[in-house]
């Protein structure tokens, strides 16, 4: 796009003192290319560095006619025309500005330059902590939620099962981030429509029955992402769903993770971490003497909800509750190699206070094929039985026997982790109604991280 010279400020705006011929140095030097047009639009001292929060669309940009808009300075944080509220609406057309037509504005505008240069940059593989070098405003956390998922990986060069569409859970269809293996849409589809001619709809979250030669079941076709799956065979019955596997993950392993973060004095202070329904005792297997080097839990108080305040996002909490293991925590547990924080897949055992005041929680610690391949190439151990012929689908965990002690402010994210297999899709947008398909996981093996053999089967 090319911007008006400076020479046209009766055109940009009639209102601004400024005489014409005071402008004939900057066009000139527009002109040799030595100045970018629209850069001295407005004069210095008449400026705002960053847009207010009242009204930030319309002093994202500078509205020219008959040009379009012509950014005066970074924009920061902006809508998209498709997420627009209706007070939104409601403050552009009072300012004049329609959706088409004369004096219109363009949906594009509304997307931040910022936020278009952050994806270019992940397009080119720089790593978060590196892109926020160049952006003091952004943080690692806040860049990974608004462009990534909670758990970021490197592309992986090893195959994995196909998986099949996502599904978006409100409407049932498919997707439109969908990333789908080649030909997965048309099988399933395929095979939905020969099996029910009453049925049209692709259901992903029918599962097919496990295939006689597969003996642990792991040949079996199963939802492999958030909502996948595909459609029962020709003439094969519905899969029943079995009971959930025994979680039978305390062993003799417990570990304790002292990590504390430094939070600002808004996220760190009163309300940061809200513990809530008070125990009358500790939760069955507590191992929190084990892992505190204690004799006892005097003291000890038990509770079986937790409120913690996302650190990015004063306005947001997440809430869990014991009464619901699939709802699971994720915790910030170190920091990589690249500086970017390293963030855990938990299921919540318990959560306490200690006599100090200090708030923790007992979990149990779930890993992908990656991390199962990183632990045991440190360990020496082989881990290819635990992933079985078939291998690891992208959504599939790994239990860790064992269990895990960190502190309740620690938590970033939230995600939700199934034993066995996802549920049926209505039985699923019930449970979850606002769930991102890109946070949801089951496991079907747990392992010991010591020895990497199999302990549980589900």
């Amino acid at each position: 796009m090319r911007f008006p010279l400076a020479t046209q400020p009766k055109q940009l705006h009639t209102d601004l003192e400024v005489p014409p011929e005071s402008l004939q140095p900057l066009a000139r030097r527009q002109e040799q290319g030595l100045e970018y047009y629209g850069d001295h639009v407005l004069p210095t001292s008449k400026r705002r560095k960053t847009c207010s929060q009242d009204t930030p669309l319309l002093q994202a940009c500078l509205l020219h006619e008959p040009q379009r808009q012509v950014p005066f300075w970074r924009p920061q944080h902006l809508k998209p025309r498709s997420k627009l509220t209706a007070e939104d609406e409601a403050v552009l057309k009072a300012a004049g500005w329609g959706s088409s037509g004369p004096g219109s504005w363009d949906p594009a505008f509304l997307v931040s330059e910022e936020d278009k240069l952050i994806v270019e940059a992940r397009k080119m593989g720089m790593q978060w902590h590196e892109i926020a070098q160049h952006l003091p405003e952004r943080t690692i956390g806040s860049l990974r939620k608004q462009f990534g998922n909670s758990r970021p990986k490197p592309k992986s060069d090893k195959p994995r099962r196909p998986s099949a569409p996502l599904v978006d859970l409100a409407s049932g269809r498919n997707h439109p981030d969908a990333i789908n293996a080649p030909g997965a849409l048309k099988n399933a589809a395929a095979n939905n429509s020969s099996s029910s001619q009453g049925n049209s709809t692709l259901n992903p979250f029918r599962a097919r029955e496990p295939s006689p030669a597969a003996v642990d079941g792991r040949s079996a076709s199963r939802p492999s992402s958030a909502a996948a799956g595909s459609a029962a065979a020709p003439g094969s019955a519905r899969a029943t769903p079995s009971p959930a596997p025994p979680h039978d993950d305390v062993g003799d392993i417990v570990e304790l993770n002292s990590r504390r973060l430094s939070r600002n004095e808004e996220s760190k202070g009163q309300g940061h971490v809200q513990l809530s329904k008070p125990l009358p005792s500790a939760p069955e297997n507590f191992t929190g003497a084990a892992a505190h080097d204690l004799d006892n839990i005097d003291g000890f108080k038990f509770y079986q909800q937790v409120a913690v305040a996302d650190p990015d996002d004063a306005a947001r909490k997440y809430e869990f509750d014991l009464a619901d293991p699939t709802h699971c925590a994720c915790f910030n547990v170190r920091d990589g190699k690249d500086g970017s924080p390293i963030i855990s897949w938990s299921n919540l055992c318990s959560l306490y206070e200690m006599p100090d005041g200090s708030q923790w929680a007992e979990h149990g610690n779930l890993v992908d094929a990656e991390d199962l391949e990183e632990l045991a190439s440190k360990a020496g151990k082989d881990h290819k039985q635990l992933l079985g012929s078939a291998g690891a689908s992208d959504q599939e965990l790994f239990k860790k026997q064992g269990r895990c002690h960190s502190r309740l402010e620690n938590i970033e994210y939230e995600c939700w982790v199934f034993p066995r297999e996802f549920p049926e899709q209505q039985q699923l947008i019930k449970m979850l109604p606002q769930a991102y398909t890109n946070d949801l996981y089951y496991w079907r093996t747990m392992f010991n991280p010591v020895t990497f053999q199999t302990v549980v089967r589900a």
